[in-house]
């Protein structure tokens, strides 16, 4: 059960299945499944196992734990989870600065993940990555300007990856958000449609100028979770 529209790259697929998995290790075993097992297991059976659907390790390992972390993922396929080093104040400050939109339009995320699994997305990629390390430092500084501006340099080399990233409704999309105080830009998941997120200091003129429905939205501390045993 979901109040979000499945296939819009907000990690549906994924939650669904660290809950069932930490359903079912509460039936068999009388307690929850840890957050570590519950993200490899679901890694295993969404990506690397059973269903081989293309796609980052990242969402099955957020739906498990929770929180605004860090993740850092060995080549290995070892991760570690650190929370950001943020004030309780500046996380307030940057989630009200946030705002999500929806584009009313769903999609098969494995076959645009699968698009962008070639050589010629590696150096934008590598770029990707080394912007992730900037933004921890920005983060580390409370900096929300530059979050803003790496966030919108991220999703210029993510566009890049591959001719389905984006689309004509996704460009008119950033443009009308960049004319109206949006310093920073994604759409989230693989892409193509599904929800963008943008960072602002003036919300209200960006919901006034977005024709789009926006979901008012928190961040979960917790993570997968039992709530009827």
């Amino acid at each position: 059960m979901s109040t979000l529209p499945s296939q819009t790259g907000l990690g549906s697929s994924s939650s669904f299945i660290v809950g069932l998995l930490n359903a079912f290790h509460q039936l068999n075993h009388n307690t929850p499944e840890t957050k570590t097992n519950l993200g490899k297991q679901s890694i295993l059976i969404e990506r690397e196992d059973i269903l081989l659907e293309k796609g980052g390790w990242q969402d099955g390992i957020w739906a498990a734990e929770g929180g605004v972390n860090s993740i850092t993922i060995s080549k290995s396929g070892e991760y570690r989870v650190r929370p950001l080093p943020i004030s309780k104040e500046f996380l307030n400050e940057f989630h009200q600065n946030l705002v999500l939109f929806y584009t009313g339009q769903t999609r098969k995320s494995y076959e645009i993940a699968d698009s962008h699994d070639n050589k010629d997305a590696e150096k934008e990629k590598k770029e990707i990555h080394a912007i992730a390390k900037e933004a921890l430092i920005a983060f580390s500084n409370e900096d929300i300007k530059t979050i803003g501006k790496l966030l919108d340099e991220s999703w210029q080399h993510k566009r890049k990856t591959s001719k389905l990233i984006s689309t004509k409704i996704i460009d008119d999309i950033y443009t009308t958000a960049k004319n109206n105080g949006c310093c920073g830009f994604k759409l989230l998941g693989a892409g193509q449609s599904g929800f963008v997120v943008c960072l602002t200091e003036d919300r209200h003129r960006l919901i006034k100028n977005i024709d789009l429905p926006h979901i008012d939205f928190n961040f979960d501390y917790e993570g997968s979770k039992i709530i009827l045993s």
